[in-house]
């Protein structure tokens, strides 16, 4: 009876081929919803920031345009989030997947990873423009509308604060020496 269970189709493993394409599949699919995700993250700081800004200007308030900054970090946040999971996964499937099944000269990420320095950091430039740019552009056009006050001052301090957080939140990312499944684990 016992191996009657052993031979049973129910019981049987996957092959270990079908299982590295299946995981490969399905972890490339995650990584371009990720991407997704950010892109859609960017677009919405850019959408907030425009009318955080028109809609500031126009009452002519202090406090709706340095709200932006604060929102900027929780978005700055999100897209770092997304962008060390998407490493994460592209160290797994460099490593761990195409290592298995063709060497390390096998799959994209063994070809792309020798072309991305540039590319990689004109993306981060860019990205680094967006989230703490806007959010240093906000403050300072605040600055002619402030009136001086423990409340506009507080907002400036919370504004700078924020701005602060969301330049760190990019300086870490990405993560500089994880090249590897084993150093990006102990990160």
């Amino acid at each position: 009876m016992v191996a009657e269970n052993q031979a049973s189709p129910a019981n049987k493993a996957p092959e270990p081929d079908a299982f590295l394409l299946a995981e490969y599949a399905a972890l490339r699919a995650e990584l371009l919803k990720r991407i997704e995700l950010q892109h859609q993250v960017i677009s919405l700081t850019l959408i907030v920031f425009g009318t955080m800004l028109s809609f500031g200007l126009q009452t002519r308030s202090t406090s709706i345009v340095l709200l932006y900054p604060v929102l900027a970090l929780f978005l700055t946040a999100s897209w770092a989030h997304n962008g060390r999971a998407i490493r994460d996964m592209v160290i797994y499937i460099r490593d761990q997947l195409e290592a298995a099944v063709g060497g390390n000269n096998l799959g994209w990420e063994h070809r792309a990873r020798p072309h991305r320095r540039l590319l990689g950091r004109l993306d981060f430039l860019s990205v680094r423009g967006i989230f703490a740019g806007t959010a240093l552009l906000a403050t300072l056009v605040a600055i002619p509308l402030a009136r001086v006050d423990a409340i506009n001052i507080f907002l400036f301090v919370i504004a700078i604060a924020s701005t602060i957080g969301s330049l760190t939140l990019l300086r870490f990312f990405p993560l500089q020496g994880a090249d590897s499944v084993s150093s990006n684990l102990r990160n």
